[in-house]
């Protein structure tokens, strides 16, 4: 009982080593085996049943269409191959079957070709499902993400920040403001402004964490990051966003000078909702960005 144990346990934590870390792998093993159990079944109950067996014959025809469309036109073949192997055994094993063998070759040619036949229609099936799942993709990445910096955008920030509060922790959320951007449009036109905010959603990437840390393009030249980071490390991430955002960036023989107004509320130190943490995030930004001696202001400072 004892071994019989050991080796369940090593058999049960392999399996769930599998799961864990070759999901798709074991995905696959799993159709096999289901076709696999499917066939063998079906192979026993025709060679037992004999003259009877004839009635279960058309459940080839259903195992090899229903596999096609359910898993993919790879396991049609699969089906149809573990169908060769099944008429085998039978004409081997089964006395009946072997002095009936005309009733297997005549099933045998119309289980294959039927499905043969209409293998174009699930590739269809299936190329008409990738496509659909493509549009659908795409339609929900346009509608989470913006389009010219490849961030998220404003439906999916305020999705975010009430996910945040929803869950009741600690959260900062800056609001981020570039300096000068409307002079930059003016002056060097509005294809070297999309490159400026390209390059400062890509500093900002830089720093953040993905475990704790979310950004997005608000629309124009405004981004908002949503940081879980413990209180007393936000004045360090301030330091190293400043650090790395703002600077010179060189484009086109131009060189733009990056600043930034930042305003930071918190949850729940200033408020609990969603619209109080955002004015009051965007009343600091513009604060910041009248104050010379300063790139960054908390609320509660104000």
């Amino acid at each position: 009982n004892a071994i019989a144990l050991s080796i369940g346990s090593v058999l049960s934590l392999f399996h769930y080593l599998l799961l864990y870390y070759k999901p798709l792998f074991l995905i696959g093993y799993r159709k096999d085996f289901l076709l696999g159990i499917d066939m063998i079944l079906l192979t026993f109950i025709i060679g037992t049943f004999g003259y009877n067996g004839i009635f279960f014959f058309p459940l080839y025809i259903f195992i090899i269409m229903q596999n096609g469309l359910t898993f993919g036109h790879e396991y049609a073949y699969k089906a149809m191959f573990l169908s060769l192997i099944s008429w085998g055994l039978l004409l081997l094993y089964s006395g009946y079957w072997q002095q009936n063998y005309a009733i297997i070759v005549s099933f045998a040619i119309t289980t294959i070709f039927i499905p043969l036949f209409y293998l174009k229609y699930i590739l269809e099936v299936y190329a008409e499902r990738d496509s659909l799942c493509e549009e659908l993709s795409q339609s929900e990445y346009e509608a989470h993400y913006d389009i010219l910096t490849d961030i998220p955008n404003r439906t999916f920030y305020k999705k975010k920040i009430n996910d945040a509060i929803r869950q009741k922790k600690f959260f900062a959320l800056f609001f981020i403001d570039l300096n000068k951007f409307k002079e930059i449009n003016d002056q060097y036109g509005h294809h070297i402004g999309d490159e400026v905010l390209k390059e400062v959603a890509r500093r900002i990437e830089v720093v953040l964490d993905d475990k704790v840390d979310f950004v997005a393009r608000l629309g124009g030249d405004e981004f908002a990051i949503i940081t879980h980071r413990k209180k007393v490390f936000l004045n360090r991430f301030l330091e190293d966003l400043e650090e790395t955002v703002l600077g010179t960036f060189s484009i086109e023989t131009i060189t733009i000078e990056i600043k930034l107004s930042i305003g930071i509320s918190l949850y729940p130190d200033d408020d609990t909702s969603a619209s109080k943490l955002s004015k009051y995030a965007d009343e600091a930004m513009y604060i910041a960005k009248k104050r010379l001696n300063t790139s960054h202001i908390f609320y509660e400072e104000i």
